[in-house]
């Protein structure tokens, strides 16, 4: 009796883990593909090396502006 209550437990609890998963794989592999196919456009961007002290115009138009600090506001803060 126990023996046959475990065997269709199992049974039902495969079917309901299909049913619940099986609308997420169908939404997530097609989102899966269409984001891979962004990053192929992606234009890869080399990390910096330096630390660059001005700002150019360059930078600015591109919205890659480097806030820097000076050197003497964190010594007066200091005291």
């Amino acid at each position: 009796m126990v023996r046959a209550g475990a065997a269709s437990w199992g049974h039902g609890q495969r079917v309901s883990y299909n049913d619940a998963l099986t609308p997420i794989f169908i939404w997530m592999v097609p989102l899966a593909v269409m984001a891979a196919v962004v990053l192929v456009f992606i234009k890869e961007k080399p990390l910096a090396t330096a630390i660059e002290h001005d700002v150019l115009s360059e930078s600015i138009s591109e919205g890659n502006i480097l806030i820097t600090a000076d050197d003497e506001e964190p010594a007066a803060a200091s005291r």
